[in-house]
């Protein structure tokens, strides 16, 4: 039975201005992801099996893709610009960490702030 697991990393490019999701095991690329230029991008983090993560450097928002898809799912509007983001390993939140030394939790599937 073969595995449905894939080793990927993500890298990013000045030279195109895209980061890039790239097959461990046959170094290939699987897909670039456009509206996340490497200077654009603050913070990168996964969420859960199938979506990344990506905080804007220049302006307060966060754009999650699914995994195999150029174009952003979704886009949140943030208080502030984020310069650290991880997600729970389930994938149900999303904290960020500002300048100012806030710490935001929302939930991921709808954007709204955790309890």
């Amino acid at each position: 039975m073969a595995s449905c697991l894939q080793e990927v990393v993500v890298s990013g490019s000045s030279e195109d201005e895209c980061m890039h999701l790239w097959d461990l095991g046959t170094a290939t690329t699987l897909v670039s992801y456009r509206p996340a230029a490497p200077g654009s991008a603050a913070a990168v983090a996964p969420i859960g099996r199938d979506f990344l993560a990506i905080a804007q450097n220049a302006k307060a928002s966060l754009h999650v893709f699914q995994w195999r898809r150029d174009q952003p799912h979704a886009r949140m509007a943030l208080p502030e610009r984020l310069v650290a983001i991880a997600a729970t390993a389930d994938g149900v939140h999303i904290a960020g960490g500002a300048d100012s030394g806030r710490v935001y939790l929302w939930e991921a599937c709808t954007g709204a702030a955790a309890p």
